[in-house]
């Protein structure tokens, strides 16, 4: 990356904030009459005045703001499912109806596990395609995005990369075409592959604008496997769904002009088959070494009986302001759904926190049904009230009286609305607490390997509304091999947090290794 950046003066750059790395653009595609880089990384975003389309995925920034908002004019996407792995192709024409050239920023926000796989920035009608290359992720840009504008459609964002190109020129009242692909596996719940897609840019309002201009040219969904397909259906938009075999299901909106409806598309699958199968994909470009994706799918029809002994632990914010728009009823609901899932054999600890802490019982309790009930009394007296003390309730949920014997499965459920307010507030000793605390609770299965320690807990984040902290929760699930979510602050937690229960506490398969 330094070798990168030396070079910017003498060969433009197209630099993304997202894993997504590195785009260079060959020679001569400069503009000669500006000694600006084509493309430069620029972590910006304080000023930012958002302007997009029912159907402006991406978003294109005119610099400086005040300029005249550049509107987006026609999208086509192109979507690809083969063997459970997408690919998605968008096509993004904009407009600028300044009398002078712009220079622009263009985000645009990959799904979470997803890797820009090309980019297009058309130059005076002409394609200039990028190299891309490997580098860290960065998701402060959005996090300074939602701390300083407070916009609520940025949530949908927040389980994103955000992929961000500087553009120069946008030539003045005429257009710029921009394409970007990306390519992320699906991941299946219950048997059940689910493939979403935000249609909206977030707006200074919070709310994806429509343009007069703005419309979808293109929308369609090959789906093609080595497997038959059942049930493929989409719960937000009206599809016609076209089998043109067992193996290949094409997807196209009944009508375009109406589809702007929902702003996120959603698109669900399964297979008939109920079996152990395996996919390949292979691939080798020639004079270089081959490599490929193996997607295993197990068996769907598990039955809780024979899964392995869990202990589970459940951590709520109760803070005020899991009391607005009735997140702690949610919750509550949700807490009981959980409960009601455990076996006899099964334990459970219960955590609630504010400014202070709080827990049922002294550690991992029996699942008996007397244990039970009295503990779903306890929830339903919970009240929101006071700050937001995240290490406390962590430190608690990982003492030693709440350690696991080898051989079970420790899930920790961690829901909070809000970033760290009381005690300990630094997220990097967050974190060190967690790895230090992860450590001394879980058991030590083979002394001779530390990785085995903590192969038996996982910690999933579960973030309510604009206010958490997406990079801490995001860490603390990844330093355990889980997973985070995040929700907005008025949808019901209930069905989310009891999907998230159902994956973690009966996996399929654990600590997978190649």
């Amino acid at each position: 990356m330094n070798q990168a950046r030396k070079k910017s003066s003498a060969e433009p750059l197209v630099e993304s904030a997202a894993c997504a790395g590195t785009i260079r653009i060959p020679k001569g595609c400069r503009p000669k009459q500006s000694r600006s880089t084509f493309c430069r990384l620029l972590l910006w975003a304080t000023c930012m005045f958002f302007v997009g389309s029912a159907y402006s995925l991406g978003i294109l920034v005119p610099r400086p703001p005040e300029a005249a908002p550049i509107e987006p004019r026609d999208a086509q996407i192109q979507i690809q499912i083969k063997n459970d792995l997408s690919v998605t192709r968008i096509h993004q024409t904009f407009y600028n109806p300044n009398p002078t050239r712009q220079e622009a920023d263009f985000y645009f926000p990959v799904p979470r596990g997803a890797n820009v796989t090309d980019f297009v920035l058309y130059m005076e009608g002409k394609p200039v395609r990028g190299e891309i290359l490997e580098r860290e992720k960065a998701r402060d840009i959005y996090e300074q995005i939602v701390r300083r504008m407070r916009d609520p459609g940025l949530l949908e964002w927040m389980d994103s990369d955000i992929f961000r190109v500087r553009v120069f020129p946008v030539p003045p009242r005429d257009t710029q075409k921009i394409e970007i692909e990306f390519s992320a596996p699906l991941q299946a719940h219950q048997g059940t592959y689910r493939y979403r897609l935000p249609l909206r840019a977030p707006s200074r309002s919070g709310k994806g604008h429509k343009t007069a201009e703005g419309r979808l040219t293109e929308f369609r969904v090959e789906l093609t496997s080595q497997r038959e397909f059942g049930t493929v259906y989409s719960p937000s938009h009206e599809m016609k769904i076209t089998r043109e075999s067992g193996q290949r299901v094409l997807v196209e909106p009944t009508d375009k002009t109406r589809f702007d409806a929902n702003p996120t598309f959603e698109l669900f699958y399964d297979y008939r088959e109920k079996d152990l199968s395996i996919s390949l994909l292979a691939t080798r470009r020639e004079g270089e070494p081959g490599f490929f994706c193996a997607l295993l799918a197990p068996p769907t029809d598990q039955h809780k009986s024979t899964s392995q002994p869990l202990d589970l632990t459940l951590i709520i914010d109760t803070s005020g302001s899991m009391a607005e728009k009735g997140k702690i009823e949610h919750a509550k609901r949700a807490l009981n759904y959980c409960l009601s899932q455990l076996r006899p054999w099964d334990r459970f600890q219960l955590i609630r926190f504010a400014t202070d802490v709080e827990e049922y019982g002294d550690g991992l309790q029996p699942a008996t049904p007397a244990s039970l009930e009295k503990a779903k009394e306890w929830v339903a007296a919970l009240t929101a009230r006071g700050g937001t003390n995240i290490a406390a309730a962590l430190e608690r949920a990982l003492t030693p009286k709440s350690s696991s014997t080898s051989g079970t499965l420790h899930i920790v459920i961690f829901v909070t609305d809000g970033l760290p307010t009381v005690g300990e507030t630094n997220p990097d000793r967050i974190l060190e607490l967690v790895d230090r605390l992860r450590d001394q609770a879980t058991p030590k299965v083979d002394q001779t390997s530390e990785s085995r320690r903590s192969e038996r807990l996982r910690i999933f984040t579960f973030g309510v509304g604009h206010d958490v902290n997406t990079r801490l929760l995001d860490r603390i699930a990844e330093r355990t091999r889980a997973a985070s979510e995040y929700v907005q602050p008025e949808q019901d937690l209930e069905v989310p947090i009891s999907a998230l229960f159902d994956r973690a506490s009966r996996p399929a398969v654990t600590n997978l290794k190649v």
